[in-house]
């Protein structure tokens, strides 16, 4: 089962947030009187920013990819489902010539043949004949007892029941792709905002601790320990990117769409509301549609089935079969004893089979689809058990997640106090610049720990609802909602 790997880059120095989450740059000398202010700022610096970046990777769209139309491009464009689509719709074809073969079997035959015939008997030769000879037959077969082809019928019907629920697991696993690539191109937005936010602060900071140096109130190591932030931040601006770019064209692939516009989360608190609904309830509730409705599992019940009608069928091999056999033919100069004579034959009866011996082939049958039957019921016992531990894994990761994502916002909220509180003692002389800094980056760390609790989230809440075939477009319309 593929999960989203969000790995965020190494621990920024700055909180950043959108709107009225917004911790940002703050010059030495204008420390704001409280969190209002600060967040006014901020807001004002995080826009220009996303602005800036929607200039830099768009060319002109109206809006960002939602989360459900990639969905509905995915469905439509990944190779890899549409593979799935293809086979299925074969394997459909298996019921129809199961059945087609219980039906009426007409067939018309035709020869016409121009003989030249020289004949002698002994010493006696006979006149050479030159004639022409046709005959046409129309032949009808209807089984009337054949247990094999019955016992095929229902083979079919099961292999059809098993393609139907590989292609759902198929389906529910590219929705479990398709998030994971959705929320690593959100996540490298969020840290390509996030460092291009701290590069600002860092450098109006820069300046500050220069002019500090020069009226005699600096010290150089301040200078040092901020240039080394600055150019440790333009690699991470280069690392953000380049997972930006990798996380787009993995998207572009799954959906077959240009990505020209950012896709960002929306303000925690919004999400903070909508993650509590995402409350999967009983773990027991959820076993019992594994059960029921696991695709996987589903797949591997209908090959037991299949299993099963084949072993039937290999049985009916033993037994007699009974055909009703109707025929008419027409036939003209049949041989050179009856040249230029016409014919005409109407048959009706039945046509008996009993196999009697053929070497030992349908023994060898029996004990083949019996082992084959045994492989397929203990498949179906393992899946039954892995199924209900990853039911287990995705249920407790939902669990734990809203519950973190909670915890993580207190703890954002509480990091936002910590930076206030330095820069008013920045301001008192009871904290120095390294101070600030380090409050920034612990804030900033909190906060990319919260939009990656965030996304986890969705790919958490996805791959459960995938696993009893319920991950389908409602959900993703709805899962749209956590994005601008």
């Amino acid at each position: 089962m593929m999960m989203l790997n969000l790995n965020p880059l190494p621990a920024p120095t700055t909180l950043v947030c959108k709107g009225k989450e917004a911790l940002g740059e703050v010059p030495l000398g204008e420390v704001p009187l409280g969190k209002e202010a600060l967040g006014e700022e901020l807001r004002r610096k995080a826009l220009r920013t996303t602005a800036a970046l929607a200039l830099l990777a768009t060319a002109g769209a109206a809006h960002a990819l939602s989360l459900a139309e990639a969905y509905t491009a995915a469905l439509g464009n990944d190779p890899q489902f549409r593979a799935a689509q293809a086979q299925t719709e074969a394997s459909r074809e298996a019921l129809p010539q199961a059945v087609a073969r219980l039906r009426p079997n007409i067939s018309i035959s035709s020869q016409h043949y121009r003989i030249e015939q020289e004949r002698t008997d002994g010493g006696q030769s006979f006149p050479k004949q030159d004639y022409p000879s046709y005959s046409t037959t129309l032949s009808i077969r209807q089984p009337l007892l054949n247990l094999r082809l019955t016992a095929s019928r229902d083979q079919a019907k099961a292999s059809v029941a098993s393609g139907e629920a590989a292609l759902s697991l198929e389906q529910q696993q590219l929705g479990n792709r398709l998030v994971a690539a959705y929320g690593n191109l959100a996540l490298g937005y969020e840290q390509l905002t996030l460092v291009n936010l701290q590069q600002r602060s860092t450098g109006s900071r820069l300046t500050a601790a220069k002019r500090a140096l020069e009226a005699g109130t600096g010290i150089r190591t301040d200078i040092d320990e901020i240039q080394a932030q600055s150019d440790l931040l333009d690699a991470q601006q280069l690392q953000a990117r380049q997972a930006i770019q990798a996380a787009q064209a993995e998207l572009e692939e799954i959906t077959g769409r240009p990505i020209t516009k950012p896709i960002l989360l929306r303000e925690n608190k919004a999400l903070l509301i909508a993650s509590q609904r995402l409350d999967p309830g009983t773990l027991s509730t959820w076993l019992e549609k594994i059960n029921t409705a696991s695709p996987e599992l589903l797949a591997r019940k209908a090959q037991v089935e299949a299993a099963q009608a084949a072993g039937r069928a290999t049985r009916a091999d033993h037994l007699p079969t009974l055909e009703l056999v109707a025929q008419t033919s027409k036939s003209s100069s049949e041989n050179s004893f009856f040249v230029d004579s016409k014919t005409e034959t109407q048959a009706i009866g039945v046509q008996l089979t009993l196999p009697l011996y053929q070497g030992g082939f349908l023994q060898s049958r029996d004990r083949q689809t019996a082992a084959e039957l045994r492989a397929a019921e203990e498949l179906v016992s393992r899946t039954q058990t892995t199924a209900r531990i990853e039911a287990s894994k995705a249920f407790y990761a939902l669990k734990e997640g809203i519950a973190r994502v909670a915890a993580l916002e207190k703890a954002v909220e509480s990091a936002k106090q910590v930076v206030i509180a330095n820069q008013k003692s920045f301001t008192a002389g009871l904290r120095s610049t390294l101070d600030i800094l380090a409050a920034e980056q612990r804030a900033a760390q909190t906060q990319l720990d919260l939009r990656q609790a965030q996304l986890q989230l969705l790919v958490n809440h996805v791959r459960l609802l995938g696993l009893v075939a319920q991950a389908d477009t409602p959900v993703f319309e709805e899962l749209s909602t956590w994005f601008q």
